[in-house]
């Protein structure tokens, strides 16, 4: 018996988007080994340092990789947003995947709320919020 994942990547069989951050790597490599036959996924990460985690996304062998600059006042959000958004829009009723820091997935999908984008298959994993500790 092993631990029980806390996504679930086997229960959808159509195409997906996936938001998160550095630490949303094992996440994101889980999927995408999940689902390597075909199923079209578009990842979207933010990230402190996109020269600092490119080898790691190449070594991944994600397919469409969007990687964001982290901004300290949040700003790149709205660039998050709109590449969610443009991915999505390539995709027929795609799951949504919003894992990573949690304050980062409140902004998200308050945003797309806001936009009046519809995302009806979504699951959300928070794994960190400064200051807190006990998130998966």
């Amino acid at each position: 018996m092993r631990p029980k994942d806390s996504l679930d990547f086997a229960s959808f069989d159509g195409p997906a988007i996936f938001f998160g951050d550095e630490t949303s790597f094992a996440a994101a490599q889980a999927l995408h080994h999940n689902h390597n036959d075909g199923v079209n996924i578009h990842y979207v990460f933010e990230v402190s340092s996109p020269a600092d985690v490119a080898l790691v996304i190449e070594e991944l062998g994600l397919d469409n990789p969007s990687v964001i600059q982290r901004n300290p006042n949040d700003s790149h959000i709205e660039t998050v947003v709109k590449t969610l958004m443009e991915k999505a829009m390539l995709l027929d009723s795609p799951q949504w995947f919003l894992t990573g820091m949690a304050l980062s997935i409140q902004q998200i999908r308050k945003r797309l709320r806001a936009l009046a984008f519809s995302t009806p298959k979504l699951k959300v994993k928070a794994y960190w919020l400064p200051g807190k500790v006990g998130l998966d």
